[in-house]
């Protein structure tokens, strides 16, 4: 089950740091923004990882169902507004990480 999960995220993260490229606007700028996400993205797991009421188990299921449900909405928001897809693929990519 573990191995599967972590397979599956780790399959969704790698094709979303290919997708970034495709998303509207600038792509340079795109990909300075996905890579600065990341930071804050190691800083917070990390320090939720660490914490009582968390721990790895919640910190990953909190991440990976959020990850899922911006990916969801994504699909639907792509037509309407380009920039709210931007947003919630980034939090995708930063979610499942």
């Amino acid at each position: 089950m573990v191995t599967t999960s972590r397979f599956t995220c780790s399959m969704i993260y790698y094709a979303l740091a290919l997708n970034v490229g495709s998303l509207h606007g600038n792509i340079y700028m795109n990909m300075f923004i996905a890579g600065a996400v990341e930071i804050p993205a190691y800083v917070v797991g990390t320090y939720l990882m660490d914490r009582r009421p968390f721990g790895r188990r919640w910190t990953g299921f909190i991440g990976m169902v959020g990850s899922g449900i911006s990916s969801f909405i994504c699909v639907f928001t792509i037509v309407f507004s380009r920039y709210t897809s931007n947003v919630l693929s980034l939090y995708s990519y930063t979610a499942v990480k």
